[in-house]
Order: C-alpha cells, then structure tokens, then sequence
C-alpha cells in the first residue's frame, strides 16, 4: 500500500466498505483483524487507486505475445 495521505484515505475508504460487508467485524480495530482479510481490504484500495479494474479485468486485458508482435 502507498504510504501517503491519499493512501491512507483510499485504505479507510476500503476499510468502511469492508465493514459494512462484515458487521461481525464491525467493533475490531484495524490490528485486530486477520491478515488475510487485510490483504484483501489493501487490494481493494489499491485497486480503487489504479482506477478501480478488478483483477479479472486486468487479467482479461492481458494476452499472451506472440513473437510476431513483439518490437526488436
């Protein structure tokens, strides 16, 4: 994750979507909740800061060359 303000307001941002996907988590601070639901809470904002594809879109917009296609 970016460690920036803008950062920081993307990871809240997914943080509170997060929560409200998760009411069981609602009253566990940030340090408390398991990693790999963190990981996927910074994926989020990440995500969000790179325009906001998912993985699938960005797997579909890659392809594989060809060598035909690649430049010398």
């Amino acid at each position: 994750m970016i460690e920036t303000p803008l950062g920081d307001l993307y990871l809240k941002t997914a943080f509170a979507r997060w929560r409200a996907a998760n009411p069981w988590a609602s009253d566990i601070p940030w340090k408390g909740i398991p990693l790999q639901y963190r990981n996927e809470i910074e994926l989020s904002a990440t995500l969000m800061m790179t325009g906001g594809k998912s993985m699938e879109e960005i797997a579909d917009f890659t392809t594989e060359a060809r060598p035909e296609d690649l430049a010398a």
